[in-house]
C-alpha cells in the first residue's frame, strides 16, 4: 500500500489550500448560478467523476484501487470546501455553517474550481513523487538489507545494471534498432541501451500493456503465457521477449532485416545465462521465503 511522505502532505496541503482560497477572488458573484443542492447528492455524483478519472483518464490499476484513489480525492475536495467556508466566514462575515455549505455544495465557482483540481493535485503531488518501493531481504552473510524492489528477483544496482547494458549493446549496435530495454514486471528500467532522443520512461510500460492487452483475448482459448510479441507501425518494429520474470523490449526500424531475431535471441540467452550463474534458483527460493517470514519483523 503506498504511503503518503511528509513532502507529499506539504505540497497537498499547499495546492489544496490554493485551491481553497481561488473561488474568494469571485465570491459572492456566482453568476446567476445558483445552487441548492443536498450534499450527499453532490458527493455521490463527486466520487462517481473521480472513480472515472482513476479508471479512464489517470488509470491506477484495478477497480479497487481506483475506489481507493477516489475517495481519497474527495476527501480532499471536500476539505478544500471546508476551508473555504471558514474564510468566508472569517473574511466575508457569512455564517459558519452557510459558509461551509456554499464550500461543499451551494457555491458553484468554489464546486467548480475544486472539483477540477482535486484530481490534478492527487495526481501531481501524490501519484507522480511516489518513489520505488523498498523491501527488506535477508543476504546469503545473514544481515538485513533495504534495496529497491525491482520485482521479486533484486539486481545489485550499478554493477549489475552496467554489465546487462554491455549485452543489450549487442542488439543495440545493429543497424536500424532504435532502443533495447530489460524491463521488470512493474514497468522498472533495469538496464537500457538507445537513442539518446528517446524518452524510456515512456517506452518501458510499453511490454506490460501489450502483454496484458493480449493475454485478455487469448485467455478466450485458454492460453496464459506469452514468450513473445512482434508487431509493425508504419515507420517502427516492436519486440517484446520474455526473459524468466523480466521482459526484453527491443523497437528498431521496420525495415530491419530478421538478422535481427537471431541477435535478440543470443540475448536473451546471455541474460538468461547471467541471472542463473548470479541468482541460482535455490538462492532467490530461499530469499523469498526468508522474506515472507520475516516481512512481520521488519516492518
Amino acid at each position: 500500500m503506498q504511503t503518503t511522505s511528509s513532502g507529499d502532505i506539504r505540497s497537498i496541503f499547499v495546492f489544496g489550500s490554493i485551491a481553497a482560497v481561488l473561488p474568494l477572488v469571485f465570491f459572492p458573484n456566482n453568476w446567476g448560478l445558483d445552487f441548492f443542492w443536498n450534499f450527499w447528492a453532490v458527493a455521490g455524483l463527486e466520487l462517481i467523476l473521480y472513480f472515472l478519472i482513476w479508471q479512464v483518464i489517470f488509470p491506477v490499476g484495478q477497480i479497487q484501487d481506483s475506489l481507493g484513489w477516489a475517495f481519497k480525492t474527495a476527501l480532499l475536495r471536500w476539505g478544500c470546501g471546508i476551508l473555504f467556508g471558514f474564510m468566508t466566514f472569517i473574511l466575508a462575515g457569512t455564517s459558519l455553517g452557510e459558509g461551509i455549505q456554499n464550500g461543499l455544495s451551494n457555491y458553484f465557482p468554489a464546486l467548480f474550481i475544486q472539483v477540477v483540481a482535486a484530481p490534478l493535485i492527487i495526481k501531481s503531488a501524490w501519484l507522480d513523487r511516489q518513489s520505488p518501493r523498498r523491501r527488506v531481504f535477508v543476504s546469503e552473510t545473514g544481515s538485513d538489507r533495504s534495496e529497491p524492489i525491482l520485482s521479486h528477483k533484486t539486481f545489485p544496482a550499478e554493477h549489475a545494471a552496467a554489465q546487462l547494458e554491455d549485452i543489450l549493446g549487442y542488439v543495440k549496435d545493429y543497424s536500424g534498432v532504435e532502443a533495447c530495454l530489460l524491463v521488470d514486471q512493474e514497468g522498472l528500467i533495469l538496464a537500457q541501451k538507445g537513442d539518446p532522443y528517446l524518452e524510456f520512461e515512456a517506452l518501458a510500460p510499453l511490454a506490460e500493456l501489450l502483454e496484458s492487452s493480449c493475454l485478455k483475448v487469448l485467455a478466450r482459448i485458454g492460453e496464459k503465457r506469452i514468450e513473445k510479441i512482434e508487431t509493425y507501425t508504419p515507420r517502427l518494429r516492436l519486440l517484446v521477449h520474455q526473459v524468466q520474470d523480466f521482459r526484453l523490449v527491443v523497437i528498431a526500424d521496420r525495415r530491419t532485416d530478421d538478422l535481427l531475431n537471431v541477435r535478440i535471441q543470443r540475448v536473451v540467452e546471455q541474460i538468461n545465462k547471467r541471472l542463473n550463474e548470479k541468482y541460482p534458483h535455490q538462492i532467490l527460493t530461499t530469499r523469498e521465503g526468508e522474506y515472507v517470514r520475516n516481512s512481520g519483523r521488519t516492518q
